[in-house]
């Protein structure tokens, strides 16, 4: 579904689910394209990534499709959690989803280890069982410069997740243990 709004000169289009940006002739288009979230991690898992943020002009000169990422949700317990899907204009402009965060507790099942995304998935650590580090985030595909999207998801040292990272800085860490994980 897409909405157009009338300021300033500019139409503004807001694609909230998947559809077909057209434009008549040749045009340039300011695009903020951002991709679903991660999904956190369970027991005493991490946090998932935002997911990736591209942003800039590009000139369409035909219609393309638009693909619009949703975001994960957590899984069952010992399961790892799944990355956000990503968004997109055509083949032009990619987003990538955010990262999944570590999952699971040894004592009940596996632990997933954090995974990259548009921004990296949180770490996690149990006392008889541990994946700690942050997922990083992954470049864009579109080889549009920066092709950075977001940030890494935080690490652990302690019982409990780090944040996943966020478009605005990486993921905060769960150490000392009084303090908590943040995302970016």
């Amino acid at each position: 579904t897409s909405e157009g709004i009338e300021s300033g000169g500019y139409t503004y289009v807001i694609f909230t689910s998947p559809g077909i940006a057209t434009v008549t002739g040749s045009g340039d288009v300011d695009y903020l394209v951002v991709a679903g979230g991660g999904g956190g991690g369970t027991g005493t898992g991490g946090g998932g990534g935002a997911g990736g943020v591209r942003s800039g002009t590009i000139t369409l000169n035909s219609p393309q499709n638009i693909i619009v990422g949703t975001g994960a949700t957590a899984q069952n317990h010992g399961n790892a959690a799944f990355n956000g899907a990503p968004s997109q204009i055509g083949s032009l402009v990619f987003a990538t989803g955010g990262g999944g965060g570590a999952s699971g507790s040894p004592a009940e099942g596996p632990v997933n280890d954090a995974q990259p995304g548009g921004s990296g998935g949180g770490g996690m650590s149990y006392s008889t069982g541990s994946s700690p580090a942050g997922a990083p985030t992954v470049a864009s595909p579109d080889g549009i410069s920066p092709t950075v999207q977001g940030f890494p998801g935080g690490p652990t040292s302690v019982n409990g997740g780090g944040g996943g990272g966020g478009s605005g800085g990486a993921g905060g860490s769960n150490s000392p243990p009084t303090s908590t994980g943040i995302g970016g």
